[in-house]
């Protein structure tokens, strides 16, 4: 991996097979949240929302292999 900063900007070099699709959909969300206009107020709300309706579909699974 190389990285430098030219013209204000952060440039990264990974040879292709040290890098995985994780690591560039990270990159690639977080270039598209810069344009986002959505308030940190908003994107907490969400946040919770996905939260708690995971830990409805999930719980008993956890529960039952907790305490059986």
């Amino acid at each position: 991996m190389q990285a430098e900063i030219k013209n204000n900007k952060i440039i990264i070099e990974f040879d292709t097979g040290h890098v995985s699709g994780e690591v560039l959909s990270l990159l690639s969300c977080l270039e598209r949240s810069k344009k986002s206009a959505a308030k940190k107020s908003d994107i907490a709300v969400f946040a919770n929302e996905v939260k708690n309706s995971w830990w409805r579909k999930n719980k008993k699974r956890f529960i039952d292999e907790c305490c059986h």
